[in-house]
């Protein structure tokens, strides 16, 4: 078996590795020459493949079938819902780079809602990565004080700024992960929301949706857990997806009581019949 690199993977994965329960990869074949960029993108083709062209192996084609159409009802009732609820914050219009990765690192274990005024302060005052790479460490903490570890945030924005103010922002998946307070989560928003492309976000509010639906015990940090939901992610409308599902988790599949009434999915969700009662 071959090994492919999957999409905001550091680690090689095999095949087997990263396919949705019963779906048989023996059909796919890998580029065997063309760039770095393009052997390194093998494994995301890999996961597309299983997802839009499947193929089955009789053992498993009735579990395989079904999983699958559970997988792509979810992913289209996403999309559906995400029409009329979406919520609206000042990053998500922004098309600069530089704009998008200073919202992530600032979205970091915080809440969005409290996120937003800081951003734009933040923003208003650091307009470019040039500013940001000059900015006075005790002002700036003062403005992203009340979102807490303000010294890490403030010293790794500086940084930042100090080692992108003549490249501008990265577009590739390693350089990023050198850059100080950006991790694999942050790398891959900045790369699915600044430069479109189909990057899965994962974390633990992403996580506790899988786990809920789909009766998984996925854990944000795990490799199987990124290789589901590159998988789930629809190529051509990732970045609303990913919006998306991070909605859907804080507006109806909250943390403690999950609002039941309000999710499209209950008549297949794991979770939901599972605590029905009577």
């Amino acid at each position: 078996m071959s090994e492919y690199r999957v999409w905001g993977s550091r680690d090689i994965k095999s095949v087997e590795a990263v396919t949705l329960d019963g779906l048989d990869s023996s059909s796919w074949k890998p580029p065997t020459s063309g760039n770095t960029s393009e052997r390194s993108n093998a494994g995301f083709d890999v996961l597309r493949h299983l997802i839009e062209n499947l193929s089955f192996t009789p053992a498993t084609n009735k579990t395989a079938v079904k999983h699958r159409q559970t997988v792509e009802h979810f992913r289209a009732d996403l999309l559906d819902w995400a029409e009329d609820n979406m919520r609206s914050f000042p990053w998500r219009d922004a098309t600069d780079p530089y704009e998008v990765l200073v919202a992530e690192i600032l979205l970091q274990k915080t809440a969005a809602e409290k996120v937003e005024p800081i951003y734009t302060e933040l923003l208003a005052t650091y307009p470019s990565l040039k500013d940001l790479a000059e900015a006075d460490q005790d002002r700036l903490g003062n403005i992203i004080y009340s979102l807490g570890f303000q010294n890490q945030r403030s010293n790794a924005l500086i940084k930042i700024g100090q080692e992108l103010r003549d490249s501008g922002v990265p577009q590739d998946f390693q350089d990023l992960l050198e850059l100080p307070y950006v991790g694999r989560y942050a790398a891959n928003a900045t790369l699915c929301f600044a430069y479109d492309e189909p990057r899965p976000i994962v974390d633990a509010n992403v996580v506790r949706v899988y786990n809920r639906i789909f009766d998984k015990e996925f854990d944000y940090r795990g490799e199987d857990t990124w290789s589901f939901a590159a998988a789930v992610l629809p190529a051509d409308d990732a970045r609303r997806y990913n919006l998306a599902i991070l909605d859907f988790a804080a507006v109806v599949c909250q943390p403690k009581v999950p609002v039941c009434d309000k999710c499209f999915f209950t008549d297949s969700c794991h979770y939901y019949q599972a605590n029905q009662t009577g």
